[in-house]
């Protein structure tokens, strides 16, 4: 596709948000410039905010105040005639326009919904030429036709925020274009602002030809973010010329920044989106690991069908999980599948040899077999099985089951799941070695009935050491791996994102290479106490002696030395436990 190499590169580190518009799972919010690019008989270009300014200017006020700005020539041209009259002049200028060869792309793409602040209609064009329908909604009298196209999977809503030039006779939703009309933009709107804030709650944003600044965008964010600060995805923000201290602000508020043209960031889309299914959003399931493995449908029994819902976790594009504080992350917090779909982790090497090695491996057929991944304490080994499981499944396509309770895994597991198996199946289990007796009966059934499935486990060192027995004989050399010390390339990386997250540190003060050099001084201790030691410039142990001693009353430093012990010695922190001890 044209000019889209560059933002093809781009879209590659954002598979989690390919994989979401893949799903139909995102909502694009455009502004002015996703309208560049539309064609007119003439050759004429879209009109700016500054053309129109001229235009109603020229008409209205005898070509003074050309330069001033649009909501200011609009309020003196509509007391110098009428709000119809104005209203008129502006559609007038829209109606020639036609969707531009980019444009033509978006009804390939099945989108949760859109929301435009624009006045004209090249999105309802795009989808008319394209025989797809769209349903645009312009005030709270099309409640109707918003709750059938919600209901309706083919169809897409189209929220007109800010009015639309089919309305220019109806005063009661004006285009917005006046201080007042800005400050009463809502009347007669409730319905498509409410719609859009409980889309922004639950689904990725794509921000594309605003700069987020607008007065509604602005106001949007602001309140999605104070009702759910802490489980709202993370957006995005498709901006050409956004600068460092640009990306930096929107990141710290959740949103990346694609540094792309609409255009070519449509394009992109087209590119990534080669041989996946187009304008179809995956339906929600009440269990999707049924219909993953091919089992909706059949006559399971419900103790059954409850065990397979609370075994597996489906690794696909429909994962959500809370909005985590990068801080946090970066001092040692897990956050479930948090960091993988914020992209706050450092993708390390070992992730791309198992995936050459095992998940891609040319004989797909072979029976049911088990890899480890074995990695000292604090070396990042949960973090890493994760963006392992990610990568198998939306990266490459492959069936991937996150195992949310091991013990649950038996023979009539296998036997339930053996009938809809035709692909592999890839099942990743953290902490592996503490459910060795009830995965060994698991692979032992699987390996008898000839399933197709790769169990992946990972686990500290010393544990498989002492607790792996039950399952060394189905693991060997080439299927056995040692999660390492982080490489050159990776401690790059792992600075940039930290830098990114403004989570540098006592790092923030020296140059790129002066960090790199710093960190590399520690790089060999784990994972964990080299972010600790590199970041805050001294060693661990004196880092958790500073901690110790700040904490108050001393019950709570108490209790801090006993959650040191216990994990020192392997035992699991429980809240029970740590109560008998300290009453």
């Amino acid at each position: 596709m044209t000019n889209s190499s560059k933002a093809t590169h781009l879209l590659s580190n954002h598979p989690y948000l390919l994989a979401k518009v893949q799903a139909g799972q995102t909502v694009l919010v455009l502004g002015a410039g996703a309208s560049i690019g539309a064609t007119h008989p003439t050759g004429k270009r879209p009109p700016t905010g500054k053309d129109l300014a001229r235009a109603v200017a020229g008409e209205f006020l005898g070509g003074h105040h050309a330069d001033d700005s649009l909501s200011s020539v609009a309020d003196m041209a509509i007391a110098s005639s009428d709000l119809r009259a104005v209203q008129r002049s502006i559609a007038a200028l829209f109606h020639e326009f036609s969707p531009g060869a980019h444009h033509m792309l978006l009804p390939t793409f099945r989108w949760y919904g859109i929301a435009t602040l624009n006045f004209d209609e090249i999105i309802e064009k795009a989808y008319e030429r394209a025989q797809c329908s769209v349903t645009p909604v312009i005030s709270n009298s099309d409640g109707p036709q918003l709750e059938a196209a919600v209901a309706d999977p083919a169809a897409t809503v189209l929220l007109k925020l800010h009015g639309c030039v089919t309305k220019s006779e109806d005063v009661s939703v004006p285009l917005i274009l006046t201080p007042t009309q800005y400050a009463d933009h809502r009347k007669n709107r409730e319905s498509l602002f409410n719609t859009l804030e409980q889309w922004a709650a639950d689904h990725i944003l794509i921000f594309c030809g605003t700069t987020i600044d607008d007065s509604d965008v602005h106001l949007l964010l602001r309140q999605v973010m104070l009702s759910n600060q802490q489980v709202r995805p993370r957006y995005y923000l498709v901006e050409p010329n956004a600068s460092e201290y640009q990306v930096t602000r929107w990141l710290s508020h959740g949103i990346a920044v694609i540094p792309a043209t609409f255009a070519d960031f449509l394009y992109a889309l087209d590119d990534a989106a080669t041989g996946i299914v187009r304008a179809v959003a995956i339906q929600e399931d009440d269990a999707p690991v049924l219909t993953t493995l091919g089992l909706a449908g059949l006559n399971i029994r419900n103790e059954l069908r409850e065990a397979l819902e609370a075994t597996f976790e489906v690794v696909d594009a429909r994962l959500t999980s809370p909005s985590m504080d990068a801080t946090l992350f970066y001092k040692g917090a897990t956050g479930g599948w948090s960091p993988i779909l914020q992209d706050l982790d450092c993708r390390r090497d070992l992730v791309d040899e198992i995936l050459v090695e095992v998940i891609l491996h040319s004989k797909q057929t072979r029976p049911a077999d088990l890899v480890v991944v074995k990695a000292e304490a604090g070396a990042g080994k949960s973090v890493f099985l994760r963006r392992l499981a990610w990568c198998t499944a939306i990266d490459h396509g492959k069936l991937s089951l996150w195992v949310t309770a091991s013990d649950s895994l038996d023979d009539a597991i296998v036997d339930a799941i053996a009938p809809g198996i035709t692909d592999r199946v890839f099942i990743f289990i953290d902490d592996i070695a503490q459910h060795g007796d009830s995965v060994k009966r698991f692979l032992s059934r699987a390996v008898k009935l000839g399933v197709h499935i790769t169990v992946i486990g990972a686990e500290r060192t010393n544990r498989w050491n002492t607790l792996g027995a039950p399952l060394v004989p189905y693991v060997d050399d080439a299927s056995e791996y040692e999660l390492p010390k982080l490489t050159g390339r990776e401690i790059r990386s792992l600075l940039g994102l930290l830098a990114d997250h403004g989570c540098l540190g006592q790092l923030s003060r020296l140059n790129e290479d002066e960090r790199y050099t710093e960190f590399s001084k520690v790089a060999d201790r784990q994972l964990l106490v080299a972010l600790h030691e590199a970041t805050q410039g001294k060693p661990l142990e004196e880092i958790l002696k500073d901690e110790y001693e700040q904490l108050t009353p001393m019950l709570a430093q108490s209790v801090y030395l006993t959650v040191c012990l216990l994990n020192r010695t392997g035992t699991p922190v429980r809240a029970g436990l740590i109560a008998r001890v300290h009453g």
